[in-house]
């Protein structure tokens, strides 16, 4: 999601006080959502756990895509969980694995 760099209020005039907050309030909105899709780990507004690496759709070089099943792996001594996957970029794009070690 793109925010506008420059959002225009509407003229004060006689009146204008519940399109003013209309106004302020889609941006604010806007701005909103776009700060919980970054704390959700995507740069351009899609968070959603899956089970593997998306396929279809636009990525950002950065954009994680969290799994939703997290299960230990590996061998005894070099155990890891798959957090999810980051992508390098592009339509889908080049996933990779972000693993975190257990330490079991």
């Amino acid at each position: 999601m793109k925010l506008d760099e420059n959002p225009q209020l509407p003229a004060l005039d006689q009146g204008s006080q519940e399109r003013l907050i209309s106004a302020l309030s889609d941006i604010l909105r806007a701005h909103a959502q776009a700060v919980n899709e970054m704390a959700g780990g995507r740069i351009d507004g899609f968070s959603d756990a899956r089970t593997a690496p998306p396929t279809t759709g636009r990525f950002r070089n950065g954009d994680f895509v969290p799994n939703s099943v997290i299960v230990e792996q590996g061998l005894p001594g070099m155990k890891y969980v798959l957090d999810g996957w980051v992508a390098l970029g592009g339509s889908p794009g080049v996933f990779l694995e972000r693993r975190s070690l257990t330490g079991n």
